[in-house]
């Protein structure tokens, strides 16, 4: 009996495995190999047939339980689902109020970032949240300190030497001599003697 609900479970796995497939290639528009098809039913009827033996043993336990092991056993795994979802529930709460640090200190985290930081208790989440925000602070402060040690950019990208010398003028061309003469006239006016 068990082995007949059995294969009719495997075909009828394998009817929608085809089914869901066909409405995927046409959809999409995508095409399967055959041997992509025999992979996707092969990994869908190995999740099936573990499913299929996870509640036959589940069912046998509860064979072998008298009615208050029976009773004993399902409030015990009421409470474990139970305390599970309360653990799930804190974790979203504190999520919340992970993102809200972060907002008050402007930075918009993704829910990856914040899965690395949030626990279930609040002091954990917190101490996790502040070391984040020291290392994204310190950070902008180096890259800060970074770009205000750099020179000053010029127009055109190129750097004029600090001092021009009369035999460093002499060798300029004259679109040189023409910038030097628009950002620094004082030392174009020496090097030329006051002649424009």
């Amino acid at each position: 009996m068990a082995e007949e609900v059995q294969a009719e479970t495997v075909e009828t796995e394998q009817a929608e495995v085809q089914g869901e497939q066909t409405e995927q290639a046409e959809s999409q528009g995508k095409t399967f190999t055959q041997e992509q098809v025999n992979a996707m039913i092969k990994d869908r009827l190995a999740r099936a047939e573990k499913q299929a033996e996870a509640e036959k043993a589940e069912a046998k336990k509860l064979a072998k339980m008298n009615a208050d092991q029976k009773q004993q056993y399902e409030l015990e795994k009421a409470q474990n689902e139970a305390k599970e979802a309360q653990a799930q529930l804190a974790k979203y709460e504190m999520q919340g109020q992970a993102r809200k640090m972060f907002a008050d200190s402007g930075i918009e985290p993704s829910d990856e970032d914040l899965a690395l930081i949030v626990t279930a208790e609040a002091e954990g989440t917190q101490y996790n949240a502040n070391q984040l925000l020291d290392l994204i602070a310190r950070v902008r402060e180096d890259e800060r300190t970074k770009l205000l040690k750099g020179e000053t950019p010029k127009a055109n990208g190129k750097k004029l030497p600090a001092q021009v010398t009369q035999e460093d003028f002499n060798r300029m061309n004259m679109t040189e001599k023409v910038k030097l003469h628009a950002e620094n006239p004082e030392l174009f006016n020496k090097l030329t003697g006051g002649h424009e």
